[in-house]
């Protein structure tokens, strides 16, 4: 056998083994099970092929996380029906990242008193006890930010930036993100399709910023 050909089979066996390599690499990454509880802001995000749970579990995976998403949004929900549902929902799936929003109808549908809500939130994170949890701020409840639902949301979310803080969860306010957009809004929807639901635009403000701060926060 020549010395040329030697060569040859020398580099293809070079290149057989750091394919093999990368492979393994990228198998030996650990699945990250990471559910998104909430209401029909994360159901439409998730059915939404441009909603903010794709655009989040898309923007993971090219950071290098193995995701194994779990949809757990269900429109019309309040902080209670979560927290019923949360064992069967979520905590059956054995997730290691909870992603949580919820509270917007308990306000928008007038279910359960403040009192109610924080009791609610309190049990949720004391269930999440074995996954990493991270808290997101309600939304908004039309784009008019001097409406009543909405200065009540402000208070339900200086709750949940309190008590993220206390528990050492990651709070990502998505509210104050979208008033940034808002600031200058003169009555029209610009990241809502009624007010509520978030359109494109909307679902990937909120994507981003989740994104943001997540990636922030593993790299401290």
């Amino acid at each position: 056998m020549n010395k040329d050909v030697i060569k040859f089979l020398i580099l293809v066996l070079i290149l057989i083994g750091s394919f093999i390599f990368i492979m393994k690499k990228e198998t030996d990454k650990k699945p990250i099970v990471t559910a998104f509880l909430g209401d029909s802001i994360t159901q439409f995000g998730w059915e939404n092929p441009n909603g903010y749970v794709n655009q989040v579990v898309s923007g993971l995976t090219n950071a290098g996380f193995n995701i194994i998403p779990v949809p757990a949004g269900i429109c019309g929900n309040t902080s209670a029906d979560m927290l019923k549902r949360m064992d069967k929902d979520v905590l059956s799936k054995n997730p290691d990242i909870i992603f949580f929003m919820g509270g917007l109808n308990d306000i928008w549908l007038n279910e359960g008193t403040f009192e109610d809500y924080k009791k609610n939130i309190s049990e949720i994170i004391k269930k999440a006890k074995n996954a990493e949890l991270i808290i997101m701020s309600l939304t908004i409840i039309s784009e008019d930010m001097n409406s009543s639902m909405n200065k009540e949301i402000n208070r339900y979310n200086e709750f949940l930036k309190e008590i993220s803080k206390e528990n050492s969860i990651l709070f990502i306010d998505l509210n104050s993100e979208m008033k940034k957009e808002l600031k200058n809004n003169k009555g029209e929807n610009i990241l809502t399709e009624d007010g509520v639901h978030l359109n494109d635009k909307g679902n990937t403000i909120i994507a981003n910023k989740i994104l943001k701060d997540f990636l922030e926060s593993k790299n401290k």
